[in-house]
């Protein structure tokens, strides 16, 4: 996976989206990381408009971050 500024062609570091159910990702995280200091764990429920063909739908999604320190 690559990403790249689009007005200068610049390579930034990717980000991307993690699609499980809130409390498997924090399982499976939590199991890799689970020896490792969590700096910050938090779940946000956020909401978000996206254009279709057919219409506009609203986007409900939880956002997980997991910040941790070995």
């Amino acid at each position: 996976m690559t990403e790249k500024m689009k007005q200068t062609g610049e390579s930034v570091e990717p980000q991307f989206e993690v699609n499980l159910p809130t409390e498997e990702l924090q399982a499976v995280l939590d199991d890799f990381f689970g020896s490792w200091q969590k700096l910050k764990v938090t779940v946000q429920k956020q909401q978000y408009d996206i254009p279709r063909e057919q219409g506009t739908v609203e986007l409900t999604s939880n956002v997980v971050t997991y910040v941790a320190r070995k």
